[in-house]
């Protein structure tokens, strides 16, 4: 018994000296302008991310872009972000004429210790490279209530 209780006495110990694990925390962005051009039309996009906890880390970043519903590419990249940092890129995206009609999504995930993001944008593009709408997705917060308050909305 007196073992037993050494061992939770240095258990408890080692936890409370312990050091304490920052909050984690990232912030993703995702943006782009429709530039009309002669002859291509382009985007300028803008993309950030914010390590907005409080411990520095290596921030896992994956890029997609699908193509009506189907993987075109994906690209994995990692940065090291330290704490309460923005990173932001903006760059002129041409579309030339070569490129296949339809809808694009591209999204930017990011991953930084436990905590990620996501950010998503719709591109849609015409058989000649006109850009016609750019989309970004937006996240929406979903409130929970109880079932009778759900009853109530129903009753006259």
């Amino acid at each position: 018994m007196q073992r037993m209780l050494t061992v939770i006495g240095v258990v408890v110990a080692m936890m409370a000296s312990g050091t304490a694990v920052g909050d984690e925390c990232v912030d993703v962005d995702l943006r782009a302008e429709k530039i009309e051009g002669s002859p291509l039309d382009a985007l300028s996009l803008f993309f950030s991310m914010a390590n907005c906890g409080t411990e520095a880390g290596v921030a896992d970043i994956s890029i997609s872009l699908e193509k009506d519903a189907e993987l075109v590419g994906e690209i994995d990249i990692h940065h090291f972000l330290p704490a309460d940092l923005d990173v932001a890129h903006e760059w002129r995206l041409p579309i030339p004429p070569a490129v296949p009609a339809g809808s694009y999504r591209m999204c930017v995930r990011i991953r930084l210790g436990e905590a990620s993001d996501t950010a998503c944008a719709s591109v849609e593009i015409d058989a000649d490279g006109n850009v016609l709408a750019f989309s970004p997705e937006a996240t929406t917060a979903v409130e929970r209530k109880g079932w009778g308050s759900v009853k109530d909305a129903y009753r006259p």
